[in-house]
């Protein structure tokens, strides 16, 4: 199969068409698209490497959401396993990724500016006990309009409710790992003392150099604020999350 230099070209998004029509637009031309051309999902699913169950082929036509989160260069070959011609996948490829900071609303919370470009980060879990390690990736998210290298940003899955509603369970903070980013009152990635990363508020770091910190909502029991271990450190600023709004 030919592979497109999708991310090299200029993307045209279907003009003049708002974001949630043109995504249903897009929904609309895979299932016509799959018909006109006889094949099965599980036939696309076989077109695509590595290969994906027909549910996942699905999943995509109805989640574009979820389609975007691969990538560009995936999203291509999905799009050709469908037989559209080289114009058509360019022509998709704008409708699905142009216009991002609209695109984004409701499942992405971001003060970035957001480009037509993306970067794959890998996802841990917060949350104490699980102490995070580089072989504990629980996924590898692409995130648009993020760019950094290797290694500067990572995902942290919210494991509890602590932090709700800014950050519920399953949701994930994406953290720039730079601790001089972070001032008071900042969200932000806190490793404590061998005991895990969480997410919680800075609220400032005390005259002895131990770490004040905030739940948004703690267990019935804790406390609201309070100090993190001897030793524990941030690590980084939250700069966006993945939300499932």
């Amino acid at each position: 199969m030919q592979v497109l230099p999708s991310w090299g070209v200029e993307l045209a998004p279907m003009t003049e068409l708002p974001p949630n029509t043109r995504w249903a637009s897009i929904r609309e031309r895979l299932e016509e698209q799959r018909r006109d051309k006889g094949l099965r999902q599980d036939e696309i699913g076989l077109r695509v490497n590595p290969p994906i169950k027909q549910q996942t082929v699905s999943k995509y036509e109805r989640d574009l959401g979820s389609l975007k989160e691969r990538g560009p260069d995936f999203v291509t070959e999905f799009f050709q396993a469908y037989e559209f011609t080289e114009a058509e996948v360019v022509e998709l490829l704008g409708a699905l990724f142009s216009s991002l900071t609209n695109l984004l609303t409701g499942r992405y919370s971001t003060d970035l500016v957001v480009v037509a470009n993306g970067t794959y980060i890998n996802v841990y879990a917060a949350g104490t006990g699980p102490a995070w390690g580089d072989d504990q990736v629980l996924e590898r998210l692409y995130i648009p309009g993020l760019n950094g290298e290797e290694g500067e940003f990572i995902g942290l899955k919210a494991t509890g409710d602590s932090m709700a509603p800014y950050l519920k369970r399953g949701e994930t903070a994406i953290i720039r790992r730079d601790d001089g980013l972070v001032n008071d009152g900042d969200y932000c990635a806190v490793w404590l003392a061998d005991d895990g990363c969480v997410i919680k508020r800075l609220v400032r770091e005390l005259d002895n150099g131990v770490l004040l910190l905030e739940s948004l909502n703690p267990p019935p029991g804790e406390d609201r604020y309070f100090e993190a271990p001897l030793g524990s450190r941030v690590l980084g600023k939250v700069v966006r999350r993945v939300t499932d709004g």
